[in-house]
């Protein structure tokens, strides 16, 4: 199933072995290098409730209604799942992150993210810049870091091949 992080972020998440709701997603773990979501923290009480980490490979289904895992022994200390724990500490969110073209000129911040849940796998972007969102294929990432996110296309490219091709859809915001 694809699903947009912005949704996934808040969603309930339930434990499939307890039959029970365990907490709600708190933080999302992209791995830039992969382009992917490795894991997410859960929160399993109020606002001072201890964070728990989640790796995607524990998850057993999404759906619009939230995240099922397989028991609440798939909540893990945030630093027992390493590479979770290293992109969490850096406080890494892929919303806002700034994206650029191949030529390093700007073209927007990341709006919003779509991923496949089988897989973790990130499959588009949405940027925005002033009036104009723009979506991305993975295809046409050539690179993610922590810092910025690096399109193909340089942005006179993106314009005239909208018309053509579509590889990057523009619209304008209302």
């Amino acid at each position: 199933m694809l699903i947009e992080l912005l949704n996934f972020s808040k969603m309930p998440v339930g434990a499939l072995e307890e039959a029970e709701m365990v907490g709600k997603v708190h933080r999302l773990a992209v791995d830039p290098g992969e382009q992917k979501l490795i894991g997410f923290t859960v929160k399993t009480g109020g606002y001072f409730s201890k964070a728990y980490s989640v790796s995607m490979s524990d998850v057993v289904d999404v759906d619009k209604n939230g995240v099922v895992i397989n028991s609440r022994d798939s909540m893990l200390q945030n630093d027992e799942i390493v590479r979770m724990s290293d992109i969490l500490k850096k406080k890494f969110s892929i919303f806002g992150l700034k994206v650029l073209s191949k030529s390093g000129e700007k073209i927007g911040k990341v709006e919003d993210v779509v991923i496949d849940t089988n897989t973790g796998d990130i499959v588009r972007i949405y940027t925005t810049a002033f009036t104009k969102r723009r979506v991305f294929e993975r295809s046409q990432i050539e690179k993610m870091t922590f810092l910025e996110i690096i399109v193909k296309q340089d942005r006179e490219k993106i314009k005239v091949s909208n018309t053509k091709t579509m590889p990057a859809v523009e619209s304008e915001v209302a």
